[in-house]
């Protein structure tokens, strides 16, 4: 079963690397040499990297699960941490993209702010890793569930918040503080996508039980089950 997790998240990631381009051509709105030095900095692979990492992190219950391996508690504190660690990632994001319209091309000049927005971000992953521990007790499917529902409704409503802003500042015609809330939107698209990999790896690993279960190596129809539901 980890092969699916690892094809999960290797589609995940190459997914993810070809939005960026189409998402950073009509959010920043430059020259192709422009857009294109975007994609040459080590900070994009990082965090492509680390996405990935959060992906199969997230994935790691529902392999012991389709395994039929027991998921201890130890086993749920690193899908608890990347779970976390997105919903803090999309708080702080929320927060940037709000602080750029305010601030416009004077935002983060500081290095006391960068090292604000790093606090805040460690604050917010004790808080959510805190939380989601409480509601650990549930059985770990729907543990996993409950955090993939959250990941998804925190990345809407951090969407709905950085969409806006970037409109306001590219509006303004501000020379780099398009580039925060374009992070922000890039945040909220990953996220959104992240919170969708369980229910896939779902998918791929049924798909591979009815193939297996199959002599023909074909998924079994409705004529080869006379009793299915539907045939009288």
């Amino acid at each position: 079963m980890k092969r699916w997790a690892l094809l999960i998240a290797a589609l995940y990631t190459l997914v993810l690397g070809i939005l960026a381009v189409p998402v950073a051509a009509l959010a920043l709105w430059r020259t192709p040499g422009e857009i294109a030095d975007v994609f040459l900095r080590w900070g994009f692979w990082l965090w492509l990297l680390i996405m990935m990492g959060c992906e199969l992190t997230l994935l790691a219950v529902p392999v012991r699960i389709s395994s039929r391996r027991p998921v201890t508690k130890g086993a749920l504190w690193p899908t608890i941490l990347a779970a976390s660690l997105a919903l803090a990632l999309l708080v702080a994001a929320a927060a940037v993209c709000i602080h750029a319209v305010m601030l416009g091309d004077e935002a983060f000049d500081k290095k006391w702010q960068g090292w604000m927005l790093l606090t805040a971000v460690v604050g917010l992953w004790v808080f959510w890793s805190a939380l989601f521990y409480r509601i650990s007790g549930q059985q770990a499917s729907d543990l996993v569930a409950a955090l993939c529902q959250r990941l998804f409704r925190g990345s809407v409503l951090e969407l709905l918040v950085a969409v806006p802003c970037h409109i306001i500042v590219r509006c303004r015609n501000y020379c780099c503080a398009d580039i925060l809330t374009f992070a922000g939107l890039s945040l909220g698209i990953a996220v959104m996508l992240f919170s969708f990999g369980p229910a896939v790896f779902v998918l791929f690993v049924e798909r591979s039980r009815r193939l297996r279960a199959s002599p023909s190596g074909h998924p079994p129809s409705a004529a080869d089950n006379p009793s299915a539901p539907g045939e009288l």
